[in-house]
């Protein structure tokens, strides 16, 4: 008796069945004779058929996170970019009305060089992750998993260096507030 659990299984398996007996050469189900030696090339057929679908889906991520990654990137470097411009002109324009803003200057360069690293780290990042397409998809024994293991741990650093990046911003804006509250 089949549940209903059951039935999509047998559903499932059997049109995938008939599918790969089409595949194969094999005209009408009922007319082929399924011996030992052909059921094994069955199963090996939809093996190959579930190995080949698993590659494509895989495949078709890791190039979507490598487009995502690549924006995030640009996009990190753009809204760093544009908060240390401001900063450096408010630097200018607190200098100017005679605030004392060494640790500011300080800080900036710091937070330059932060993102300097994070960029270098990012990029490094992408190119271990694009690293991994290079290897065939089911037959590369361990090195597809271990080049993608050192492309998440890059992508540690990474984020690691985003949040140095966030604190120093975190700094800076503290001691701007410092700065403006020193020339009232």
């Amino acid at each position: 008796m089949f549940t209903k659990n059951n039935l999509s299984k047998f559903l499932v398996l059997s049109t995938m069945g008939v599918s790969v007996l089409s595949f194969s050469g094999v005209s009408s189900v009922q007319g082929a004779a399924v011996e030992p030696s052909s059921s094994q090339t069955l199963r090996q057929d939809l093996k190959d058929v579930r190995s080949q679908a698993r590659c494509s889906v895989s495949e078709a991520r890791i190039k979507a996170r490598i487009t995502a990654y690549e924006a995030r990137q640009a996009k990190d470097v753009g809204d760093f970019g544009q908060i240390r411009n401001k900063v450096a002109e408010a630097i200018s324009k607190l200098k100017e009305k005679g605030a004392d803003v060494s640790k500011l200057e300080g800080s900036l360069a710091t937070m330059d060089a932060q993102i300097a690293t994070l960029k270098a780290d990012h990029l490094k990042f992408i190119d271990l992750l694009k690293a991994t397409q290079g290897f065939a998809c089911g037959e590369s024994e361990g090195q597809f998993k271990e080049a993608l293991n050192n492309a998440r741990n890059q992508q540690k650093v990474v984020i690691a260096d985003r949040t140095l990046v966030k604190n120093t911003l975190t700094t800076i804006r503290g001691q701007l507030k410092d700065a403006v509250n020193s020339i009232k």
